[in-house]
């Protein structure tokens, strides 16, 4: 098995081979990149020293003055054609896939949820509104030697990677994507090459998902951004799913905060506070959607309560601004369950929807439309671009960043508040960073290694322990614990672990398959499966069966069928249900069972006489226990209740 990492933190994109099947996750897009440029702006007064070359100075930070460029994952390394699938995580994570789908030569399917489909396509298409006002001239970083010649260090970082940039898409290549994108379901298995890939929540945002991908033996999980915080609207993370891995690929973590989030949301309210009761106003830059979402439910409460409720405006200032509040609205299935709950009440899941209809929270396209709207002051304002380099913020940071009775407040996480203010100094207002990064912790993550207990990890190697650093404990808030094997990644390297497949899926010519006796009916008859035992000569080509693998078959007979029981393995066949295991253990002398439904497809049955816990879904079953006699006792109960072959 090879993993390869096209990709950085930022904008993942990585390359799975496995089973002979090449799976492509994640096409990300590096957003944090803009803060290369000046804001594109022309009207705006930029304290910046430019020469005679596309550099500015604004004190300490070095900048670019030019068009807008992205950096893109390096598909050279890899041969798109031999691509079987991609499959997306989450709608920050598809923001890159107009450049592969557009501009390379990938034909093959593409997986997202439709949340994922729909909120990417809000970002996207307001990404290119605001790239589309800056009118400078592109850097011409290919024809200008003058330009890559050694101007020190700072110049040097700002050109990292520089042979990856491209211009952004347009309009027309959002629409073209996303139409060639099918959309799935959690737990809908689809087969892809030699394996089968199902997604699960990860809890990070809405449709946000990690990926299954099973072969008949082994399971590779892969754990994009995940949270684990409960007091958010997406869906909580699937842990059941990830159990039983045999490899776990660890994408995208936190970096270590010195804050609990509960302490960095107590800040940012207090910030407010303190703002409007010196009849300040508020900026806060970030994405339409998201984090916004929590944020508003908080600060209605929060407002409620310092006596500010209906009386201080709230505005979100974005393209996407109506589109995204709506459409939050209308996927209760995609939703956490509180949320979920209140769709059956009079309100709506979130807050927003009663701010609005309050005459509260007013939506904007732009600074236009807020003039328009005659704009009351002191007022919070909700807008982006988050670095600040294009979109309705830099108006708001000109008209407000003078006072410092206001306030500008950070809360996403990739964007260094001294770089996207650099350009706009001096400032009077208050500058306050209250990042609030939902995605697993080094904690969080540690505590997850320990719950699912996977074979094989592999995480990005700043979180990995080198051989000169002390072990981490299960504290650490820095390095992950040694898990077993745990193998660091980095941006353009290959990991290769040693995971073969001993089985495979062999496609029979139905012409052959007819031909077929003496045939086994296995199950009850509403889902029977037919069985027989055949001999043949199996055709391989890099170590997998080819299309039409069986070249010549025929019916085993009696004495080839008992040699073949001498090396095949019983295969278990049926399910289990919650009554038929607690029938069963009662049976056995066990009576305290306690069954808990801990979700649609997972049943756990707890046992506290013998300090055990099964736990039931329609694809694995879980057994919990330190004594290895217990787990010995309730595996034979498990495989008592199931059909064998």
């Amino acid at each position: 098995m090879n993993v390869q990492f096209l990709g950085n933190q930022s904008a993942p994109c990585t390359l799975i081979e496995f089973c002979d099947t090449r799976i492509l996750i994640d096409c990300g897009l590096d957003v944090g990149s803009l803060l290369r440029f000046l804001p594109c702006d022309p009207a705006l007064p930029i304290n910046a020293k430019v020469g005679d070359q596309p550099f500015a100075q604004c004190g300490l930070h070095t900048f670019l003055n030019g068009a807008f460029m992205f950096e893109v994952p390096d598909w050279t390394l890899c041969d798109l054609q031999n691509v079987d699938a991609i499959l997306i995580t989450s709608y920050f994570h598809l923001m890159g896939l107009p450049f592969l789908s557009e501009f390379t030569n990938y034909r093959g399917p593409i997986y997202a949820t439709e949340p994922s489909v729909a909120v990417g396509r809000q970002l996207m298409e307001e990404l290119v509104e605001f790239v589309e006002q800056d009118l400078r001239a592109p850097v011409n970083l290919a024809g200008n030697n003058k330009l890559l010649s050694p101007k020190g260090g700072a110049v040097q970082e700002l050109l990292k990677n520089s042979h990856s940039w491209r211009p952004m898409y347009s309009k027309h290549d959002i629409r073209s994507c996303l139409s060639r994108v099918t959309t799935v379901s959690w737990h809908q298995h689809i087969a892809v090459g030699s394996t089968r890939v199902m997604a699960t929540s990860s809890g990070f945002c809405l449709g946000s998902s990690n990926w299954i991908i099973k072969s008949l033996q082994d399971q590779i999980a892969y754990v994009g951004a995940a949270a684990t915080a409960v007091a958010r609207h997406p869906q909580p993370l699937d842990v059941a799913a990830l159990r039983s891995s045999t490899v776990l690929v660890l994408s995208d973590l936190a970096p270590p905060s010195h804050t609990s989030p509960d302490a960095t949301l107590n800040e940012l309210c207090h910030v407010i506070g303190n703002t409007l009761h010196q009849r300040g106003n508020v900026l806060l830059p970030c994405f339409p959607t998201g984090l916004l979402f929590d944020l508003l439910d908080c600060l209605e409460v929060y407002l409620q309560q310092i006596g500010l409720g209906k009386t201080v405006p709230i505005y979100v200032v974005s393209p996407q601004a109506e589109n995204s509040l709506e459409y939050s609205n209308i996927v209760s299935e995609w939703l956490c369950t509180a949320k979920q709950d209140r769709v059956f009440l009079p309100d709506a899941p979130f807050s927003h929807g009663e701010l609005v209809r309050s005459g509260v929270l007013f939506r904007c396209a732009g600074v236009d439309s807020v003039l328009s709207a005659s704009l009351r002051e002191p007022a919070i304002v909700f807008t982006g671009h988050p670095s600040a380099r294009c979109g309705s913020v830099v108006q708001f940071i000109q008209r407000w960043g003078g006072s410092a009775s206001n306030s500008i407040i950070f809360t996403e996480p990739g964007f260094d508040p001294a770089r996207v203010l650099a350009p706009f100094q001096p400032l009077s207002c208050r500058v306050a960073s209250c990042i609030l990064n939902a995605k697993l912790s080094v904690l969080d993550a540690n505590l997850l290694l320990r719950d699912v207990s996977p074979q094989h990890v592999i995480a990005p190697a700043a979180f990995v322990a080198s051989s000169s650093t002390p072990p981490p404990t299960l504290q650490s808030q820095r390095l992950l614990l040694q898990h077993r094997a745990l193998t660091p990644w980095q941006q353009l390297t290959t990991v290769t672990l040693p995971i073969v497949a001993h089985t495979s899926r062999v496609l029979i010519p139905a012409e052959m398959a007819s031909t077929v006796n003496d045939l086994t009916q296995v199950g009850d008859a509403r889902s029977a499966r037919v069985t027989a035992v055949i001999a043949g000569t199996l055709s391989m080509s890099g170590g997998a069966p080819t299309e039409h693998a069986i070249g010549w078959m025929t019916q085993a007979s009696v004495v080839d069928a008992a040699k073949l029981a001498l090396t095949r393995r019983t295969l278990l066949w049926g399910t289990v249900s919650p009554s038929q295991l607690v029938a069963a253990l009662s049976d056995s002398g066990i009576f305290d069972c306690k069954v808990v439904q801990e979700n649609q497809l997972e049943w756990a049955v707890f046992l506290p006489s013998i300090h055990a816990c099964v736990r039931l879904s329609p694809h694995q079953t879980h057994i919990s226990t330190h004594d290895p006699a217990t787990r010995s006792l309730l595996s034979g109960i498990l495989l008592s209740l199931l059909s064998q072959l």
